[in-house]
């Protein structure tokens, strides 16, 4: 519990340090926390059905064993997200790309959630056939 409570306040902390870029970064990074909570609803619904079958990141998966689904993939995020602000305080010139890294880092995490919703409803269909 106290995993998923600290993440939690590290993604809001995220936003938080994203106005610091100014209002278009912290939109998009706003952006990529939406995009995230598809991403964690989208692949809690696949691997509910699938124990772990359709999950194709190793990190993720070990993650999901190890603290749970919601939890473990609530923390992940809150690490990746912490990694890109370190890159983005101590990168030096770094920082000039900031919207640009959270812009890709938005359509990747979109695409994700999209393939893992396409997932659910295919494993779903084919469970019924079954």
């Amino acid at each position: 519990m106290f995993l998923f409570i600290a993440s939690l306040i590290f993604l809001v902390g995220y936003i938080a340090v994203s106005f610091y870029f100014g209002i278009s970064t912290a939109l998009i990074c706003i952006g990529y926390v939406i995009s995230s909570i598809f991403d964690v609803h989208s692949t809690v619904g696949v691997v509910g059905i699938s124990h772990f079958e359709c999950e194709m990141n190793p990190l993720a998966r070990w993650c999901m064993k190890r603290f749970g689904v919601v939890t473990g993939l609530i923390s992940l995020k809150a690490i990746g997200a912490c990694g890109i602000v370190t890159l983005l305080f101590f990168g030096g010139d770094f920082s000039t790309y900031a919207p640009t890294v959270f812009y890709f880092g938005n359509i990747f995490i979109t695409c994700v959630a999209i393939l893992n919703y396409t997932n659910w409803f295919l494993v779903l269909l084919y469970k019924d056939v079954e």
